[in-house]
């Protein structure tokens, strides 16, 4: 004999980050009709609303909703470059959002850094929602340049001013 019911269900209500995809499947393994009209076995939406199906079938009916929110991922603003001489620390640090959670791939926490080495330094920040952010910057080691002391030229003296071997650089007057 037929079921009165068909066991139909969506899930609970989600939260999706912005670009993400999501499958509305209600179980069921039949088709459904959508609350945009289309008769499918699931329904694919990046969108945030109220989700609905209804299904007929030699098995019985149901229906079953969800709202989907939108959450937003945080935004990270970080320099995509830092010079470090050696020996040199440099504290980084971004605006911080109200419940967001950061993780800095040298192992600090917070909105704020301290980098002591060359290489790739990676920021995961998460927001409350559950959208994960990510940016990066590389630390490059400097190059110390030594010019030597201040010198004090009489009128028709020069000066040859040598940054050593191997170095580009660009003077004051381009």
């Amino acid at each position: 004999p037929p079921l009165d019911n068909l066991t139909v269900d969506l899930g609970p209500d989600l939260t999706i980050c912005d670009g993400e995809i999501v499958t509305l499947d209600p179980g069921a393994g039949v088709n459904g009709t959508w609350q945009d009209g289309s008769v499918q076995e699931t329904f694919t939406t990046n969108e945030p609303g109220l989700y609905f199906v209804s299904i007929d079938g030699a098995c019985g009916s149901g229906t079953d909703e969800i709202e989907i929110f939108s959450g937003s991922a945080p935004n990270l603003d970080l320099t995509e470059e830092i010079i470090l001489c050696d020996g040199e620390t440099q504290e980084v640090s971004i605006t911080e959002e109200p419940d967001v959670d950061y993780e800095w791939s040298n192992g600090f926490t917070g909105p704020t850094t301290t980098i002591d080495q060359v290489g790739l330094i990676t920021l995961t920040a998460t927001s409350v929602d559950g959208c994960i952010e990510e940016s990066s910057v590389n630390v490059i080691e400097g190059i110390a340049l030594e010019l030597g002391p201040d010198q004090t030229l009489c009128e028709g003296e020069s000066l040859i001013l040598d940054p050593g071997s191997g170095v580009s650089v660009t003077w004051q007057d381009g």
